[in-house]
Formats: C-alpha cells, sequence, structure tokens
C-alpha cells in the first residue's frame, strides 16, 4: 500500500533510507513503522495487509522496474482486494490478467512483454 510519495529521485530516496535504516528491513524496501516515519507521511494510524511494514519506492525500484500507482476509492480498492482474493492470486497478476483479456478482445496483437 502506498503512504505518500515525496518528490524527487534517486538521491531524495536514498535519504529515506539512510534516515531510516534503523527501522529498515535486511535487504528489502520496508521499513517498521516507527513514529518519526509515520510523522514523515503524515500517517498517524497505519492501516495495510501487512502493518508491520511501510514501503519506500520512487518511481523505479532498486531493480530498476518502473513502478505504477492507481488511485481509486476505498470501495474499488476493497473490491479488487475481494476480486484478486476469490481468484487466488494477487493485485499485480490480476491486472496482468485483465489487460491481457482486453488486448485481445480490442484486438491489440503486440506480443506481451514480461513484466
Amino acid at each position: 500500500m502506498l503512504l505518500k510519495t515525496i518528490p524527487g529521485g534517486f538521491k531524495e530516496e536514498k535519504e529515506v533510507h539512510r534516515r531510516f535504516q534503523h527501522q529498515r528491513f535486511p535487504r528489502t524496501e520496508q521499513f517498521k513503522p516507527g513514529p518519526d516515519l509515520m510523522e514523515l507521511i503524515g500517517k498517524p494510524l497505519l492501516v495495510s495487509v501487512n502493518p508491520e511494514t511501510v514501503e519506500a519506492i520512487s518511481g523505479h525500484n532498486q531493480s530498476g522496474k518502473a513502478m505504477t500507482n492507481l488511485k481509486c476509492s476505498r470501495e474499488w480498492k476493497a473490491w479488487v482486494d475481494g476480486l484478486a482474493l476469490y481468484c487466488r492470486t494477487d493485485i499485480a497478476k490480476l491486472i496482468d490478467r485483465g489487460l491481457i483479456l482486453v488486448a485481445k478482445a480490442e484486438g491489440y496483437e503486440k506480443e506481451v512483454p514480461t513484466r
């Protein structure tokens, strides 16, 4: 769950990682939600699938892969979460499947690249 975006790039992301290294889970982009981190993101309460973690990301993750965020209502998010659970998959794979079906239905024939 994305809690906040901060303007900047890799330099600013690196600074966040340095500043909160004491709360970072080793070899991940996730952090334990301490008071100073929650103050930075302006979230007094953390509501997430895994309330033990907060993830710091920019437009790309450490492996260089691009990230995409979707803005939606809480009701739509709950619906998508429920559908993913019903389909026994995660949201990213569910979106992949949906996009491939739409591409086929629309006659878009360009080969699907690896994600």
